[in-house]
C-alpha cells in the first residue's frame, strides 16, 4: 500500500466533512486537476484508507439518544466486552488503556429514561466494576453517528416511500450521481436533487468518510475527554477543525466533550495533542489509547429496519414514477 501524502490527507479531510463532495470542489481545495483528484480518491477508497457511508439518523428508528460509556471491567476486560457487545443497545466497543477505564462502549436509546434503564441493566453485570456515562447532546463530527436532528420531532412517519428508497440507494452507493438516483426512484434529476439535499440539510442522513486509521497510515488512535472553561460547543467546534481529530461530541457526564484522534507515530501523536491543548477554553484534557476496535460503530441498515409499509418499492417490484 502506498504512503499517503499531504494531498491525500486533504482529500480524506474533505470527505470526512462531506462524503458527496464533488471532484471539482476537491480539485479547487487541493489545486490538483480533476483527473488527478479523481484518481487519488479512487485509490484511497480501493486501498481501504476510508469508506464513504450514508448514516441515517438513529432517531428515525426510535433511537434518539446516544451515549458513550467509560467502563472499568471486573476481571478480564475481554469478557466484559463480550457481554456488553451482545447487549441490544450497544452500537460499538473499543478496548483502551492509559485511563481509568478499560472499555469505551457506544450505545443508542429511545430517550433519556430508556438510556437510564439500559445503563442500570449494564451496571448489574458482574463483569462491570464501574461505568460512567457521557450523554451526547451534539455530535460535531462522527461519520457513523449523525448529529441531532435540526428538524424537531422528525420521525419515520414523516418520510414517504421515495425518501426511504433514496436512503436505501444512498447506503448502497453514497456517492451515486443524481442521475443514477433519479433512475432508481422515477423522479427527474432536479426533483431527486432537491429530495437528497433536503434529507441532508434536515439531518435525516449524513454522508461522510469513515477513516480506517491503520490503512490510512494512522496506526495510533486515541480517545479524549475535555472539561472546559468556555462554551463547550465553541471549544468542540475548534477541536473538530484540528488535524488528526476524527470525532467530537458535546454532552454531559464526567466531561463536557468526548472525541477521538489518529496519528502516524508517537511523535505525530504528541504534535496532535499539542495542537489540541492550544485550543482556548480547555480546562482539562484526558486521553487514552485505543488498543483494539472490538465492535466498530456502523450505520443502521435502512433496508432491514425501515417501516414495513415502505417496503413495496424496488426491492420486490418495479417503481411507479412519482409526478413531483
Amino acid at each position: 500500500m502506498r504512503d499517503l501524502d499531504g494531498f491525500d490527507r486533504m482529500i480524506l479531510s474533505a470527505l470526512q466533512q462531506d462524503g458527496r463532495v464533488t471532484y471539482q470542489a476537491l480539485s479547487d481545495q487541493t489545486t490538483l486537476s480533476r483527473t488527478s483528484t479523481r484518481t487519488r480518491l479512487r485509490l484511497l477508497l480501493d486501498q481501504g484508507a476510508a469508506t464513504v457511508v450514508a448514516s441515517p439518523h438513529p432517531a428515525l428508528f426510535g433511537q434518539a439518544v446516544q451515549a458513550w460509556l467509560l467502563v472499568t471491567a471486573h476481571g478480564d476486560p475481554a469478557e466484559a466486552a463480550k457481554i456488553l457487545i451482545a447487549h441490544r443497545s450497544t452500537s460499538g466497543c473499543q478496548r483502551t488503556t492509559g485511563a481509568d477505564h478499560d472499555l469505551v462502549v457506544r450505545i443508542r436509546a429511545r430517550d433519556d429514561a430508556d438510556l437510564a434503564a439500559e445503563v442500570d441493566q449494564l451496571r448489574r453485570h458482574r463483569a462491570v466494576h464501574r461505568l460512567e456515562v457521557f450523554r451526547a447532546v451534539n455530535v460535531i463530527t462522527d461519520a457513523a453517528e449523525p448529529a441531532p436532528l435540526p428538524v424537531p420531532g422528525l420521525s419515520a412517519g414523516r418520510l414517504d416511500a421515495v425518501d426511504w428508497q433514496l436512503l436505501v440507494l444512498l447506503q448502497d452507493d453514497p456517492r451515486a450521481s443524481f442521475s443514477t438516483l433519479s433512475q432508481g426512484v422515477g423522479l427527474s434529476q432536479a426533483a431527486t436533487r432537491a429530495r437528497v439535499l433536503g434529507l441532508l440539510e434536515a439531518g435525516v442522513v449524513r454522508i461522510a468518510a469513515v477513516i480506517h486509521p491503520a490503512r490510512a497510515g494512522l496506526p495510533l488512535t486515541l480517545g479524549f475527554a475535555v472539561t472546559t472553561t468556555a462554551a463547550a460547543e465553541d471549544v468542540a467546534a475548534e477541536l473538530a477543525r484540528q488535524p488528526g481529530v476524527t470525532a467530537v461530541a458535546t454532552g454531559w457526564g464526567p466531561c463536557d466533550i468526548i472525541g477521538a484522534a489518529a496519528a502516524t507515530s508517537t511523535r505525530h501523536l504528541a504534535a496532535v495533542l499539542g495542537e489540541m491543548r492550544r485550543v482556548e477554553g480547555i480546562d482539562r484534557l484526558t486521553t487514552w489509547t485505543v488498543l483494539d476496535v472490538l465492535d466498530p460503530v456502523t450505520p443502521i441498515d435502512v433496508r432491514r429496519h425501515r417501516p414495513p409499509r415502505t417496503l413495496t418499492t424496488l426491492d420486490d417490484q418495479p417503481w411507479a414514477p412519482v409526478s413531483r
